[in-house]
């Protein structure tokens, strides 16, 4: 399964029961969110050019979305999450780019496949999310509720 569509459909798939829009403005707060938080870009400094690259800096913002939330725990702390997220989305909005602009999901598919690290990581964050979102669900429904929203506005679903 492509990268981009496994994305999209754990974050659809998460977000999708919990998902309510209430902005009329919600897509101009979004564009002036990701460019602010693209001023501050978080682990990626400097963006790969090459198939590889872009997936591993992909494998490791996700790595980081994984991180952030296994930190919350309530809807105080879902709150506070989000500049870190936004950041988040902004590289991996980037890095979406950048991947678009060499092929697409085609050359990054390509790219996990012929790394079984990288495979393995990427199925790791998948499990580590999953898990997250499951506690919270259940620990914290209104912080669940509100980060899946948050996370689908934020990476542009």
């Amino acid at each position: 399964m492509k990268t981009t569509t496994k994305l999209t459909t754990l974050s659809l798939g998460l977000a999708l029961p919990f998902c309510i829009v209430s902005c009329k403005d919600a897509e101009k707060k979004v564009a002036d969110a990701a460019d602010a938080a693209a001023e501050n870009l978080s682990s990626v400094t400097e963006l790969p050019t090459d198939a590889k690259g872009i997936a591993t800096a992909v494998i490791t913002q996700m790595d980081e979305i994984a991180d952030c939330l296994a930190k919350v725990t309530d809807l105080e702390s879902a709150k506070a999450a989000i500049p870190d997220l936004e950041k988040i989305g902004a590289v991996m909005s980037k890095l979406r780019e950048k991947g678009d602009a060499l092929g697409g999901d085609k050359i990054m598919d390509e790219a996990i496949e012929q790394n079984p690290e990288m495979k393995a990581k990427f199925g790791g964050f998948e499990k580590k999310m999953m898990g997250t979102i499951t506690k919270l669900k259940t620990t914290s429904p209104e912080a669940a509720e509100f980060l899946l929203e948050k996370l689908a506005t934020i990476m542009g679903e």
